[in-house]
């Protein structure tokens, strides 16, 4: 999902969890690369000046669960 505001452009990965033991595990950085592959594809069609913020948000049964904020690839 894609989200933007004045300032921002937010990619939003959605995750449907079948529990809420360790959620950072369900974004590997595999996926997180993909992610990021996608951001940039979409960047060469729409090109933006707004900063980049990538969000993910758990769902479990249709409620939120938890929201990680500013979601960055790490080494």
């Amino acid at each position: 999902m894609i989200v933007e505001n004045a300032e921002q452009l937010h990619f939003v990965e959605v995750k449907v969890v079948d529990s809420i033991d360790d959620l950072h595990n369900y974004i590997t950085q595999a996926k997180l690369k993909h992610i990021t592959k996608t951001i940039q594809r979409y960047l060469h069609t729409h090109p933006t000046t707004k900063t980049i913020q990538i969000d993910v948000v758990f769902v479990q049964q249709g409620s939120i669960l938890e929201i990680y904020k500013n979601v960055t690839l790490y080494d």
